[in-house]
């Protein structure tokens, strides 16, 4: 609903600005059609079964693919598309919640400031997490958790018919 929320919002500006929702409205309508379009491949007779169920299982995938491909295309020619801006390097990201006033909230405010510091000073949260030190309580909750996983990915796998 942001999305939708994001077009039908009023627009405030000149003509650049209009053009700028005008175009980033065509491309989100067109966003819906292809994914809607795709969607309906598990219909068609032009394609082997495998091609048109991966066409159903990436509809909306293939569709950001497509306009945001459209997008940069048309960069030229149209107002400029607003992009989520990303980091230069990859690197695991470390994001908390605000905080609030005690409570988790003001842990959570505590690992946030952890998070802006360390990243300030040029660290970055390393990609494999140690488990030295871990109590056999993780381990305990760790396997509690996994049980009910693993039983669910089988069921999800698991040809019953």
């Amino acid at each position: 609903m942001d999305g939708v929320g994001e077009l039908l919002s009023p627009q405030e500006g000149g003509a650049a600005d209009f053009g700028a929702w005008l175009f980033s409205s065509n491309l989100a309508l067109t966003t819906l059609g292809i994914a809607a379009w795709l969607h309906q491949a598990a219909g068609w007779r032009v394609l082997p079964t495998a091609v048109r169920r991966v066409l159903v299982d990436y509809d909306v995938t293939l569709a950001v693919l497509a306009t945001t491909a459209l997008s940069f295309a048309w960069q030229a020619a149209a107002p400029p598309v607003e992009r989520i801006g990303l980091p230069s390097t990859l690197s695991p990201t470390c994001h908390y919640g605000t905080a609030a006033p005690g409570g988790a909230g003001a842990m959570a405010g505590h690992f946030r400031a952890e998070c802006v510091a360390s990243a300030q000073a040029g660290e970055h949260r390393p990609w494999l997490v140690s488990f030295q030190g871990a109590g056999l309580t993780l381990w305990l909750v760790a396997f509690a958790s996994a049980v009910p996983i693993t039983f669910f990915f089988y069921m999800d796998q698991v040809d019953l018919g």
